[in-house]
């Protein structure tokens, strides 16, 4: 069973060079590219932000994702 960090990501088509960076990184295949075409699976990413990391073209953004577990924000919590 994976725990959700409580974001998603968004893909920026623009920006998207279908390197496949991301779909390498990702440890939940959420992420796969398929007759050229990038397509991601929501339910199964848990937030973690590799892809984010290791995409070269800045294409994907991680963003707070309401239908989720609301994220720990440590800074708060000290």
């Amino acid at each position: 069973m994976n725990v959700h960090a409580g974001y998603s990501i968004t893909h920026n088509s623009n920006r998207c060079k279908t390197c496949l960076e991301c779909v390498a990184i990702c440890p939940f295949n959420a992420i796969t590219v398929s007759d050229g075409k990038w397509e991601y699976n929501q339910d199964i990413c848990a937030g973690c932000g590799l892809c984010v990391e290791h995409c070269p073209n800045n294409a994907l953004e991680l963003i707070i994702d309401e239908s989720k577990p609301k994220p720990l924000d440590i800074a708060q919590l000290l």
